[in-house]
């Protein structure tokens, strides 16, 4: 066998040859705080176009009054 296997069936390094805490590098920092994502806009545009057609359907409408 040429190495040792990991749980995912790949080749991996043993406990003795993995590499310490302190020799890893460190975990790259987080994005940025900036304005979101496209999928927040699609989403909150998508929101705001059901809520309006809602209400104009409630209230506007010449097919369905309810006021």
């Amino acid at each position: 066998m040429a190495g040792a296997r990991t749980a995912q069936g790949g080749e991996g390094r043993t406990g003795a040859e993995a590499p310490h805490d302190a020799e890893r590098s460190p975990a790259p920092p987080p994005p940025p705080r900036g304005l979101p994502g496209p999928r927040f806009w699609l989403v909150a545009g998508g929101l705001v176009l059901l809520l309006g057609g809602a209400l104009y359907l409630l209230y506007g409408s010449p097919w369905l009054k309810l006021r």
